[in-house]
């Protein structure tokens, strides 16, 4: 049996892959778990010791980003390294989670002609098309970036359509994107992260976190799940925190990235979710009535998917028609309301 690669840099993609491996039983699967801080990640050690994986072999690749220097160097070594891996695994077809990522468009610029290559899901990219500045992924960035991480770097403008990605795996391929429209599309089954063997490698996660989830989640009645700091301006932050304060059995579920709000709710008695915690883990985990609030991103997405009893709306701030990421959230289930309409 031919080897294929899956190359995942998010806790969204390693679900993915899980689904990938355990759905499609015509290769042996092999996990590249790229970009991250630690080889120490609650998820890979998890992966480790899980006796069902269905996976022959995982593999963590880490970078250092404390300083830009720093960055750089580590993710040379890295790609170099990604690529030594993959060679020694004479991989017939590797799958990307995201095909713009700079590991990911250097591997498939060195292997472009001995292997097929193939995307999964990276969430709302998939189905909404981003929009960029003028210079972002030009033939001018590609060749910026070529000359910082000492090889060729080509990213697509848009995710998922490298000119070199011969098909795709999605959760929902009816509501994919104009430019995913004429690529060979795998449905995801979902169904199989509600499994037995699944909940086993969830437990494992949890025990290498050290994280109780009946105590994290059995007292709440709503979580709000926070956008990017970037996204978040200082009067949408205290509309926030104006309608959160003093409520009881509300969570708050901060953005990774977010390192500056986590007193601020705290302050006005509001329970943080322990950030070890990703989105996918909570919606599996949640109890049924718990209702989800977020702002029209990936994260409620995967709330509606992979647990649809799950209650889940996206928060509004201005008065207008919906928006195409609003008008995508509605199509699955979330409810689009104004902030002034929102009881806890």
């Amino acid at each position: 049996m031919n080897n294929c690669i899956i190359i995942a840099s998010t806790p969204l993609h390693l679900f993915d892959a899980v689904i990938i491996a355990k759905q499609f039983k015509n290769f042996h699967y092999h996990l590249f778990y790229i970009d991250q801080n630690t080889p120490m990640n609650d998820y890979f050690l998890a992966l480790k010791k899980w006796q069902n994986s269905p996976f022959a072999s995982v593999k963590i690749f880490t970078a250092d980003k404390s300083t830009l220097l720093n960055k750089i160097i580590s993710k040379r070594h890295e790609i170099d390294q990604i690529y030594e891996q993959s060679l020694q695994l004479n991989p017939q077809r590797i799958i990307v989670g995201n095909d713009r990522k700079n590991e990911n468009s250097a591997l498939i610029s060195k292997m472009k002609n001995d292997v097929e290559f193939e995307y999964m899901d990276d969430g709302l990219h998939s189905y909404i098309v981003e929009k960029s500045s003028l210079i972002k992924y030009t033939i001018f960035d590609n060749l910026l970036k070529s000359l910082i991480y000492g090889t060729k770097i080509y990213t697509p403008k848009h995710i998922g359509t490298s000119q070199y990605i011969n098909a795709a795996y999605l959760y929902k391929p009816d509501l994919r994107h104009q430019y995913l429209k004429n690529t060979k599309i795998h449905a995801l089954d979902i169904n199989i992260l509600q499994t037995q063997d699944v909940k086993e490698w969830v437990g494992l996660i949890m025990a290498s976190a050290n994280i109780n989830l009946e105590d994290e989640l059995s007292t709440l009645q709503n979580i709000l799940f926070l956008p990017h700091p970037k996204e978040l301006s200082t009067s949408k932050l205290n509309s926030l925190m104006e309608l959160l304060k003093h409520k009881k059995r509300v969570a708050v579920k901060l953005h990774p990235r977010d390192h500056e709000n986590a007193k601020k709710f705290s302050d006005i008695g509001i329970k943080i979710i322990n950030p070890k915690l990703s989105a996918e883990l909570i919606f599996l985990s949640v109890p049924a009535d718990v209702k989800i609030f977020g702002f029209a991103s990936t994260s409620l997405l995967m709330a509606a998917w992979l647990r649809p009893v799950l209650k889940a709306f996206s928060v509004k701030f201005e008065n207008g028609p919906l928006d195409e990421i609003e008008t995508i959230m509605e199509q699955n289930r979330i409810q689009v309301v104004p902030i002034d309409q929102i009881k806890f």
